[in-house]
Formats: C-alpha cells, structure tokens, sequence
C-alpha cells in the first residue's frame, strides 16, 4: 500500500512540474543603435494561469533602462500608460491590461521587476502566447558596436492555484548595438518621412517606441528641435545632400547650414 501510494504522490509531483515547467518566460533579441533607445519584449508562454512574474535583467556596460531608479507603471485598462517621472519606463501589454509593474535598479547593471495585478486579474492560457511586458533599452553613444547578452535570472511566476511560486531556469536574450547614420532617427537603416515624424512625435511629448536622439541631432548643435525635421524634409527632396554638421544648399556656395 505504501509503495502504491509512493508511487502515485511521484507521478502526480511528475505531472504538477510537467505542467507548471509550460510556463516559460522568454525575451526577444533586441538590436537598438548607439544614442537610441528600444523596447525589449518580455514573454510569457503559460498553460497555467499566472497571478504574477517576477525576475532580474543583467545588461552589458553601456546600456540601461530608460528612466531612474525605481518606480510604478499602470494602466487604465489598456488605454494609457502612466510613468512616474521617478519611474524606469516599461509598459505593460493587451495581455497585461490592467496589471501594475514595479521597477528597481538593484546595481550597476541590473534591474528587478515584479508584475502583477492588483485587483485579482490573471494571464489565462485562453490568450495567445506573446508579450506580457516591454522595458525600454538606451544604449550610450560610446559602446562598441557588436552582439551582446541580456541576462535574464531570478525568475519567478506565481501559478494560480498554487500556494507557492515556481522558479525558472535562467534564459538570455541578443541584444545587438550598431551604428547609427545621422537622420535615421527610427534605426531602420534609412533616412525617410517616418524619420522626420520622430523627431516631431518627440517633441510633443509623444516619442516613437524607437528613437535615437543622436540621430535626430542631425544640425550637430547639441538639441532636438523643429530646425531637425525641417533639415530631414529638406534633405528627402533634394534641397540639401547630406545630414552632417555642415550642408550644402543647392545654389549656394557657402558651406554652412542656411535653415531657411
């Protein structure tokens, strides 16, 4: 009888950490440019409902999340996200409407995040597997070139009906820093029209998810201002042939950038 029930407790602790190993949280590879900044997708594939995620983020010298060094993001209900001036900035997603994140830089290069929901909310297994979170990346204009690791450790999802959290292998998610070319103010490899409604969505306050503010300098005088978007407009029709610090205008012999 013994042995039954011993044999019976094994397969039920087998099945109970089948199930709850289906609960995997995973980040995409990010490549972000020197001087910009990019949202990084935190993930979660669950068969179990979830009540809440925690976990730590190690990132390479020279790249940080947006933001100082503690705060709270939430939402409304899916239609605006609030961050603190205090706040790192991460957002939540359509799965996590409603939930509340809290953010703490814990050392030089790494951050801690718990996720969850305040009012009872859970991530049901009736959503498709994706995003549950996003955490703003900015890359300093000084870091080389090249690929780079982001760890992600100290996981832990709290399962509904469990009385306890269960813990996650550590994962690691590419992150790849390039260069950037003056205007290409959205690091898309190009210099268009998207790139001048960057520079105008930040100036009112409504940024892109992906902006380089380095790139959006594109008169080199040290700030991001209308003069920046007028100069990509100019260079889109031909008024203009480059986006450095000094410009040619067509017809003119002077070297120096004429903003009018």
């Amino acid at each position: 009888m013994k042995k039954k029930l011993f044999i019976l407790f094994a397969m039920f602790a087998v099945m109970v950490t089948t199930a709850y190993a289906d609960n995997v949280i995973s980040a995409s590879d990010l490549s972000i440019s020197k001087s910009g900044s990019a949202d990084m997708a935190i993930n979660l594939t669950n068969t179990n409902a979830i009540r809440g995620i925690q976990f730590t983020l190690t990132l390479p010298k020279g790249v940080s999340v947006q933001g100082s060094d503690a705060g709270i993001t939430y939402d409304d209900g899916g239609t605006q996200t609030y961050t603190p001036t205090n706040g790192v900035k991460v957002s939540t997603t359509e799965r996590t409407s409603g939930w509340t994140v809290i953010g703490n830089k814990t050392g030089d290069n790494t951050y801690k995040f718990v996720l969850i929901s305040l009012s009872g909310l859970e991530i049901s297994t009736e959503t498709s597997p994706g995003a549950v979170m996003k955490v703003s990346f900015q890359a300093a204009e000084g870091v080389t070139a090249g690929e780079y690791q982001v760890d992600i450790t100290d996981i832990h999802l709290s399962v509904s009906g469990s009385s306890s959290d269960t813990a996650q292998d550590d994962t690691t998610a590419k992150l790849t820093i390039t260069d950037f070319v003056k205007g290409d103010v959205n690091g898309n490899g190009k210099v268009d029209i998207d790139d001048a409604v960057c520079i105008l969505r930040h100036l009112v306050d409504k940024p892109n998810e992906i902006f380089n503010e380095a790139a959006a300098d594109v008169n080199g005088n040290d700030k991001v201002d209308i003069d920046d978007a007028v100069m990509v407009l100019k260079y889109l029709v031909g008024k203009i042939d480059a986006l450095s610090r000094s410009l040619y205008i067509e017809g003119d012999d002077d070297d120096a950038y004429d903003p009018d």
